[in-house]
């Protein structure tokens, strides 16, 4: 299976993209990297009140192209720009 787009899946209800009071947690990683064919890129993005709560998750299966752990973080990050309509709070690795 080739992958041309990422493939975005929330396992929690979709977050409030517009809330300014959450911080974004995104991390990434690349399975057998060494090997182009078998190498598969994938990242997480969490979604966090102030106060701490849980307001939403997300699994991203990154397109088949992505083969650096770095290249792999850095589309996590642009994720969350591109949904949000300002620049929000977001740590990541």
């Amino acid at each position: 299976l080739v992958r041309q787009e990422p493939l975005l899946r929330w396992l929690t209800d979709e977050p409030d993209v517009t809330r300014t009071d959450c911080r974004w947690y995104t991390d990434a990683s690349v399975a057998l990297p060494r090997w182009r064919s078998l190498a598969s890129a994938a990242c997480a993005i969490a979604v966090v009140s102030a106060a701490g709560d849980l307001l939403a998750l997300a699994e991203v299966a990154l397109p088949s192209r992505v083969i650096m752990a770095a290249e792999a973080e850095a589309w996590a990050v642009f994720l969350v720009l591109a949904m949000c309509p300002f620049t929000p709070s977001i740590t990541t690795d």
